[in-house]
């Protein structure tokens, strides 16, 4: 009985966690190519920088040279991050004039910071206390400054995240439903038939085995070949993918309760694939170890 148990969820498991690794893939191409987080970063800097609606502080500032090598792929052509160091050089070097040599004393930085016309009043303050508590020292400035940009990313980095999770569960609900996988009528599947509990977890047991310490993209790689397994596991009779076949189980519900069940299936897919692989990987090394202690897997 436990070992029935087990063979389900690691049949039900291991196909959560391809599918994490496929949906992390394509939502981090997403992210890349639809500049999200640079997104996220300027929007953050305007707020940051630009406090009156007459300032163009934070356009100045992404016209930098230090900047312009940070540019990440996708369209806006802007960085999705900026080193705290690197800020606080662009930033104090934005706000003093053109003909005004960079600061080469705290006294410097702070007649540059008073004397700024470009910088917004509430900006101008937040620097000058920053610069206060730095003492004599440049680099301490400088790096004080560092600091509270970095920290104050912290809090656009935890909406960053919110954000990225809300849009990962809507592609997973979206790749559930266009490739059928029923987190219920699998785990039906797997319960009631032996054969395919078995042969599903010597794929995740293998599949484990190869990727067991190699670097990402090799991992990549194994994954878009299991995936491309789990994808084509007819011969396993799990009911993955749509049939036009009225007498397939896999067809378009026919009833109210059915169309309930396989809502909450696909649904319950969407949220455990959204845990993202590092969980599925995790949960599948400690049951494949348990089922191997207590029934060992043979090929």
């Amino acid at each position: 009985m436990l070992g029935d148990v087990l063979g389900v969820a690691i049949g039900i498991f291991f196909i959560y966690l391809i599918l994490s690794l496929l949906l992390s893939a394509f939502v981090e191409w997403l992210s890349r190519h639809f500049g999200w987080r640079a997104q996220r970063l300027k929007r953050w800097l305007e707020q940051l920088l630009d406090v009156s609606p007459s300032s163009r502080l934070s356009l100045e500032f992404y016209k930098h040279p230090l900047i312009k090598p940070l540019v990440g792929e996708g369209k806006l052509r802007i960085p999705p991050s900026i080193p705290p160091r690197w800020f606080s050089i662009v930033l104090v070097d934005t706000i003093k004039g053109k003909d005004t040599r960079f600061p080469e004393s705290v006294a410097d930085l702070k007649r540059v910071i008073a004397e700024s016309e470009k910088c917004p009043e509430s900006t101008k303050q937040a620097l000058e206390r920053i610069v206060e508590q730095a003492g004599v020292s440049l680099k301490d400035a400088l790096d004080g400054i560092g600091i509270w940009f970095e920290e104050t990313m912290q809090s656009m980095r935890q909406a960053y995240k919110a954000a990225i999770q809300q849009r990962i569960f809507v592609v997973a609900l979206v790749l559930a439903a266009f490739l059928n996988i029923d987190t219920i009528g699998i785990c039906s599947t797997l319960w009631k038939d032996s054969h395919v509990r078995e042969a599903m977890s010597v794929v995740a047991e293998r599949f484990l085995a190869e990727v067991e310490g190699k670097p990402a993209q090799e991992i990549n790689s194994q994954t878009l070949a299991a995936a491309k397994a789990i994808m084509e596991m007819s011969s396993f009779n799990l009911p993955i993918w749509w049939s036009l076949d009225r007498l397939d189980p896999r067809h378009l519900p026919r009833s109210p309760s059915d169309w309930i069940l396989k809502i909450l299936g696909l649904g319950a897919t969407a949220v455990a694939t959204s845990l993202g692989a590092p969980f599925w990987f995790d949960i599948l090394r400690k049951l494949i170890g348990l089922r191997t202690k207590s029934s060992p897997i043979t090929a």
